[in-house]
């Protein structure tokens, strides 16, 4: 028996619906706990460890900022999310260095405090020891850049209607998602397609490293490391570059196990207990039931 288009039309619109509330879930839960990162106290534990690398090893460090200088000076500046500068400022190697020791050591924002780490992670960390994990993704290799403009804009949704109700950032950046355009033949697109997961950049480079430097100089707990990975999600989601899903799945390789088929959404006891998850849960009830949400992480 052959379905009418009348209910094929009506599937498909329940399902793009769907994935656009999604979306707007995630980018909430991300942009939420960036302005709570109170609950996150694990970030300050990899910024003391950072800290007393780039102390420890200062002439290392400025040798390998002084190898990366062009890229870590536009990683400071505008339009990365977590810029410090405005684009084309010119900094000498020191004055990098300076910057980022000053903002692990006296954090205004969870997304300068992120961005720091992961210019340690991808420039600097090698300089003293190697980071257990090649950050080279071939996963990442069907999919295509594109020409995008900095905006205000926070979040992973695409639907108008809800951009509007996440709000917007002070300072503009380029949305990784803006960037990205993913070939539909290939496995990733097809399989995130059929499970209506939302898509933003493909799956996530920067939490390999991140999560990585975590268990090498950081040398978290399990505990520590679930909340690790929440800041991370935090941060990548609310800049517009990964996905709930596009996070999870790289910290797979570092043996921190994900099944988007267990039906629970694993967080910290500091983030459940908190006054701001009471109140978020209160506005997405269908994201936080054991039984209906879509969402896990589980270590």
């Amino acid at each position: 028996m052959q379905s009418h288009p009348s209910q094929i039309d009506k599937s498909t619109l329940h399902n793009e619906l769907t994935l656009r509330y999604r979306e707007y879930f995630e980018s909430k839960l991300a942009i939420t706990l960036l302005h709570n990162s109170i609950t996150l106290p694990v970030v300050n534990k990899i910024s003391q460890a950072i800290i007393k690398l780039l102390t420890d090893n200062k002439e290392k460090m400025l040798a390998n900022i002084r190898k990366n200088a062009l890229k870590i000076q536009a990683e400071l500046s505008e339009p990365y999310f977590g810029h410090f500068y405005p684009a084309s400022t010119t900094l000498t190697d020191l004055e990098m260095y300076e910057t980022m020791l000053t903002a692990l050591q006296e954090p205004k924002h969870l997304s300068q405090t992120l961005q720091i780490h992961c210019i340690y992670s991808y420039r600097l960390a090698d300089a003293v020891q190697a980071l257990p994990i090649k950050l080279a993704d071939s996963k990442n290799n069907r999919i295509k850049k594109n020409a995008a403009n900095p905006s205000n804009q926070l979040g992973i949704s695409r639907l108008g209607l809800f951009t509007k109700k996440i709000g917007s950032a002070e300072k503009k950046h380029v949305r990784g998602m803006d960037e990205i355009k993913i070939d539909e033949n290939s496995e990733f697109y097809q399989f995130i397609s059929a499970n209506q997961i939302p898509f933003a950049a493909g799956p996530s480079g920067h939490t390999k490293s991140l999560m990585a430097g975590a268990v090498l100089y950081g040398k978290l707990n399990h505990e520590e490391l679930q909340q690790y990975s929440l800041a991370i999600f935090a941060f990548l989601a609310a800049g517009g570059h990964h996905s709930y899903y596009e996070v999870a799945i790289s910290t797979q390789l570092l043996g921190i196990q994900f099944d988007l088929h267990e039906q629970h959404l694993s967080l910290t006891d500091e983030v459940k207990n908190s006054v701001w998850y009471r109140q978020l849960i209160g506005e997405f009830p269908e994201f936080t039931d054991k039984e209906t949400t879509y969402l896990s992480h589980k270590l």
